[in-house]
Parts: C-alpha cells; structure tokens; sequence
C-alpha cells in the first residue's frame, strides 16, 4: 500500500493483517456495517434536533404571568416535567429554555462527530479496497396482505384445489 491510512484503516489492518486472504472482504463487511450504524444514530440524533427545536419554540412562547398552577399552559407544565425544570415563574421557563438550546447545541455536536466517523469510515473503505464505498442494496419487501385478503386466498384455494366433483 503507497498511501498513508487514515486512523480507521489503521485499527482494521491491526485487527485484521491486509495479507490475509479474506481482509478485504471483512473490511467490506466492517466498514459497510460500521457506516450504516452511523448513518442511523446521525437520523436519530437529527430527530433530536427537530424535537428540541419544537420545545424551545413551545417554552419560549409561552407567557406566565403569576405562578398560579390554572394560569400555565399544559405545554410548559408537559415540557417542565419533559426536561426536569422547575413549574412556575418566568425565570424557570428562560432557566428551561437554555437547558434545551443547551442539549441542541450537544446533539448537534453529536452529528458531526458521527459525519466525521462516517466519512472517515468510507475514505478507509477505498484505501483498504480501493473502490469507492457504496450502501448495501436494501431488498424489496413484498407486500404483507391483510387477514381478510390471507383469508380470501384461503377460501379460493380451498374452493379450486380441495372441493369433489
């Protein structure tokens, strides 16, 4: 090999020596499950993002003016109770919204890390293999019938195959 590995490929080729007959197979294997891992946790944590966006936008709007617990919305109590904050005055509701755009802030952090992984995960992928990488195929999955569509099924079979003349 002529090119300098990336810190990823590094920890595969000492796991696995690159001569040994069937490395490049399970690099494939590795990286590609590796990959797709990431790719789900980055969904995960950009689902995050959304739902504390949606938060922050609830807390912030929301306007207390006394601390009588009829006067709070029932989205700022739901929050409160949602991210551990105190039900109340207004300062608990600013103290609530920084504690959310404190987490956003983390989860974002959290996806570019796991971009960093990936990416760094797929350039090991064509310095061990030398080819480009590329996603698993996901198969096709057929069609699930309803139980009244399994039953007329059923019932045509049993009509045409099972019935004497």
């Amino acid at each position: 090999m002529n090119t300098k590995l990336n810190k990823y490929a590094q920890g595969l080729t000492t796991d696995i020596p690159q001569e040994h007959r069937n490395s490049t197979y399970l690099y494939k294997s590795l990286i590609r499950k590796d990959v797709e891992q990431t790719e789900w946790l980055i969904g995960l944590k950009e689902k995050d993002i959304a739902q504390l966006l949606a938060d922050h936008a609830t807390i912030t709007s929301d306007n207390i003016v006394t601390e009588d617990m009829t006067s709070l919305g029932q989205a700022t109590v739901l929050m409160a109770g949602k991210y551990g904050g105190v039900i109340g005055a207004p300062h608990y509701n600013e103290q609530l919204a920084t504690d959310i755009e404190e987490r956003q802030v983390e989860t974002e952090c959290d996806v570019v890390f796991l971009k960093a992984r990936s990416d760094s995960a797929k350039e090991a992928f064509k310095q061990l293999t030398g080819e480009t990488f590329t996603p698993y195929v996901k198969k096709h999955i057929p069609k699930v019938d309803s139980s009244s569509e399994r039953q007329a099924k059923i019932d045509a079979m049993r009509a045409k195959y099972l019935t004497k003349a």
